[in-house]
């Protein structure tokens, strides 16, 4: 699924970065003095210390680099060699230096998160998934490694677990706009409307993610007018990265209002058609009564549905396509194709309300009262806070 675009902020100050990379004391002001039998490597890092705190990165760099394969050079040294090479530019030898360190059992919260980060900048998110983990474990305060793999769930779609660590940062650290915002909107993917717009809460809607995302919460509330009136200057005027998430969000505003008409023509003519535009565009299509051409926009994403939830990031968009496939097949009267869909979408997703219910009246019209009821009752349990998503209706 398409995801807001937000403008990617650098990881961490680098002062910050620097106070976790392991030094001996925790803030750079309170390092010790070098006593005059220091060796050259200690030296040199609190050359490289004062160098930094002049902004002089790529000086400090140059101090300390020459003990990078020293046998004797200590670990914050190496620590502060790493991140070096990670702010200023080069992730594939801050990962060398780092990985060694963070290889440990006992490496410290600020080795394993400045170790992920330079995974991450490497194109590892695997390894850098790791790290993080690990910095987490290790940290004895929400580190910033939970922002960091947050991010990282998100852009992998793993919108639960993004939330999670995120809503935890976010909660911590509020003046940082981008890990907030990112949170609102895994909470809206997540099901949790009222949790996205109090963290979005006071923030300026001059800016257009956040704009974006009151829209994507009026959706989820039920108010698709407000979301129409919220997006209209972002209609007009919009970066282009967020073209695909402003026609997503204004189609199940027109959807929420009852006129799949107006949604079918937001959707028709854009040549970006992601599996959620798809989705929207067949939902839509089925509503004004051409359920037909709403079976022919699915039958792509129907033909590729797994049997269940392994192996997806994020089972909802699979479960609402299977639910929107049945309901075609069901308007074009295929009604004995139509269940096995339904049965399939709660499998994709067993914590879909909307499609244990669609699957509760599949059992009713198949005569199947007993599987009905008891579809039914799994539906109860799961007391959705908010209705059911536009595309799931």
């Amino acid at each position: 699924m398409k995801m807001l675009t937000f403008r990617r902020l650098p990881v961490a100050p680098f002062l910050i970065a620097l106070a976790f990379a392991g030094a001996v004391t925790p803030s750079l002001a309170a390092q010790p003095t070098v006593a005059a039998n220091t060796s050259a490597s200690e030296k040199a890092y609190e050359a490289a210390v004062a160098k930094v705190k002049t902004g002089d990165y790529a000086g400090a760099l140059k101090i300390v680099e020459p003990f990078r394969k020293e046998p004797s050079t200590s670990g914050h040294t190496l620590s502060l060699l790493g991140v070096l090479y990670l702010e200023t530019g080069h992730p594939a030898d801050a990962l060398a230096v780092l990985s060694p360190l963070a290889a440990s059992d006992h490496a410290d919260a600020a080795v394993l998160y400045n170790a992920g980060r330079a995974a991450s900048a490497a194109g590892d998110p695997l390894k850098a998934t790791s790290y993080f983990q690990r910095a987490i474990k290790a940290s004895k305060t929400v580190s910033p490694a939970s922002r960091e793999l947050g991010m990282l769930y998100a852009s992998e779609g793993r919108a639960e677990e993004a939330f999670g660590l995120l809503f935890d940062w976010a909660e911590a650290h509020p003046d940082e706009i981008e890990p907030r915002t990112m949170a609102a909107l895994m909470a809206l993917r997540v099901g949790h409307p009222e949790v996205a717009d109090k963290l979005i809460n006071g923030l300026s809607m001059n800016n257009p993610g956040v704009r974006l995302l009151g829209a994507g919460i009026a959706v989820a509330v039920g108010d698709g007018q407000g979301a129409i009136e919220l997006l209209a200057p972002l209609v007009v005027n919009h970066p282009a990265a967020m073209e695909v998430d402003i026609h997503k969000t204004q189609a199940e505003a027109y959807l929420r209002m009852g006129d799949p008409k107006s949604a079918l023509a937001v959707l028709t003519p854009k040549a970006a058609i992601t599996p959620t535009l798809t989705l929207l565009r067949a939902t839509a299509q089925r509503q004004t009564g051409d359920a037909v051409g709403a079976l022919a926009t699915l039958k792509p994403l129907a033909d590729k549905l797994p049997d269940d939830s392994r192996g997806l990031p994020d089972p909802r968009l699979a479960s609402g396509v299977a639910v929107e496939y049945a309901r075609s097949l069901t308007a074009t009267g295929a009604v004995p194709a139509a269940l096995p869909y339904f049965e399939k979408a709660t499998r994709i997703n067993p914590l879909s309300w909307p499609a244990w219910l669609a699957l509760a009246d599949a059992y009713d019209h198949a005569g199947r009262s007993n599987d009905a009821v008891a579809a039914r009752a799994k539906a109860d349990g799961l007391h959705p806070k908010t209705p059911p998503p536009a595309a799931a209706k």
